[in-house]
């Protein structure tokens, strides 16, 4: 995936054999010579990463970075100096920097670290998609089988998910329970969260407790931490299938 990019040193030749560089894996640089320049035109370059000198006239690359972040506190940015001081790139890190290249830079560095970020920018963009063509899925307006009974099921619905109340769906097994469950999920201020399905009926009544509330770290006997479902369902929806199935104790 080429990615937005937008580069800031007051060396112009550093500037152009970044771009070239970048450009083999088609990539789209901006280059500026100034910090003030870069700042002026982020609106409408939208860059999905930035390349900041360090050591800049009119101040420094970490200074930049921290007005960039203003504007986009996700945008990754890597920091360029010619300096070998460790001190300079422990600076940057703590500050918020992605990385740091040292100058002369080397294509091979160059491109482990930016084809990094646009891997984890692709797969964000992709999981941005996919969320987008489940909302709209889920739809109340377009699941298919809308007859009368289902238009005051969806009615009902519809109230419900604009609250946090827990809803309880019933009916015979293969009536659509699931679809209402995710159709509640993707209209409800929760559908960028996650929606994690639990079929009751399939786990032993040993094994419940601790799949649905997870298990603790014990050092003495080894047993490692895993997190429950509802853990897992935190900010989204847990769907509780064949809840009937569960003990009446849980």
């Amino acid at each position: 995936m080429g990615v937005r990019i937008i580069t800031v040193d007051d060396d112009i030749n550093i500037l152009k054999s970044v771009e070239d560089l970048l450009a083999l894996r088609h990539h789209e640089v901006f280059p500026h010579l100034s910090g003030a320049d870069a700042l002026a035109k982020f609106e409408a370059i939208k860059p999905h990463m930035a390349m900041v000198d360090f050591y800049m006239p009119e101040g420094s690359g970490v200074d930049l970075m921290k007005r960039l972040h203003e504007k986009d506190p996700a945008l990754p940015v890597i920091i360029l100096t010619a300096s070998r001081d460790v001190n300079d790139a422990v600076e940057a890190i703590k500050a918020g920097a992605y990385h740091y290249l040292t100058k002369p830079i080397q294509p091979d560095e160059l491109y482990s670290i930016v084809d990094k970020i646009a891997e984890g920018i692709a797969l964000k963009e992709e999981n941005r998609r996919l969320k987008e063509e489940l909302n709209v899925r889920y739809r109340f307006d377009n699941v298919i089988g809308r007859s009368g009974a289902l238009e005051e099921v969806f009615a009902v619905l519809d109230k419900a998910v604009r609250t946090k109340s827990t809803i309880l769906i019933t009916g015979e097994s293969g009536t659509g329970k699931e679809l209402i469950a995710r159709a509640a999920h993707y209209n409800s201020s929760r559908a960028a969260g996650p929606f994690v399905k639990v079929h009751c009926a399939a786990i032993p009544e040993s094994m419940l407790e601790a799949e649905l509330f997870g298990i603790e770290k014990n050092t003495a006997t080894g047993v490692a931490q895993r997190p429950g479902k509802f853990e897992m369902a935190d900010g989204g929806t847990i769907f509780l299938d064949e809840i009937g199935e569960m003990p009446p104790a849980m």
